[in-house]
C-alpha cells in the first residue's frame, strides 16, 4: 500500500517506542525522522519540515505539551498527533484545544494509528485544494473585473474592453 508521500516524525524518549513506530511507518512507505527529546525535535523540524509530528506527552525537560505548543506557533500547518501511556480526558482536552489533530494511548494500536494518517492527510489534501481553488477564482475575478464567464465570447469581450480602457 502507497502512503501520501509525506514525511513524519516520531518524538518519543523510549528508544523502543521511536523505533517500534519507525518500522511501522516506514513500511508505509512514509518518509520517517525520530527524535528522543525536543531538542531533537526542533532542529529536525527545521530541517527537514515534517509534514505530521507523532510526539509523546511525557518526556523529560521539555514535555510533548509544550512542544506541541512551540510547533503550532511556528509551523501551524504542521499537523501534530500526541502519544501517551497516561491518557486521561483532561489531557487530550488539553491537547486538543493547543491544536493537536489527534490523541493516540499506548500501547499503540497501529490500525488506528494508520487510519488516523490517512485521515489527516486526505483532510489536509482537501484543505490545501481549496485555498488554491480559491485563489484561482480571486485571480480570475480581480482580471476581469465583476464580469464572471468563462466562455470564449465573454473573454474576447473582457479583452476588448481592456484595450479600450488603455
Amino acid at each position: 500500500m502507497m502512503a501520501f508521500d509525506s514525511t513524519i516524525l516520531v518524538v518519543d524518549d523510549e528508544k523502543n517506542t521511536r523505533d517500534g513506530l519507525k518500522r511501522f511507518l516506514s513500511g508505509l512507505d512514509y518518509d520517517v525522522w525520530a527524535a528522543a527529546n525536543a531538542k531533537e525535535a526542533r532542529e529536525l523540524i527545521q530541517k527537514e519540515r515534517p509534514e505530521i509530528v507523532l510526539c509523546d506527552l511525557r518526556m523529560p525537560e521539555v514535555d510533548g505539551l509544550e512542544l506541541l505548543n512551540q510547533i503550532k506557533s511556528t509551523r501551524p500547518e504542521t499537523i501534530v498527533i500526541m502519544l501517551t501511556a497516561y491518557g486521561t480526558v483532561e489531557s487530550a482536552v488539553q491537547a486538543m484545544k493547543a491544536g493537536a489533530y489527534y490523541y493516540l494511548t499506548k500501547p499503540i494500536n497501529f490500525e488506528e494509528l494508520e487510519l488516523t494518517l490517512k485521515k489527516a492527510l486526505t483532510q489536509r489534501t482537501l484543505e490545501r485544494e481549496n485555498i488554491s481553488l480559491r485563489e484561482e477564482l480571486i485571480r480570475e475575478r480581480h482580471e476581469a473585473g465583476t464580469i464572471i464567464g468563462g466562455s470564449r465570447e465573454i473573454k474576447k469581450l473582457i479583452s476588448v474592453a481592456k484595450q479600450i480602457a488603455q
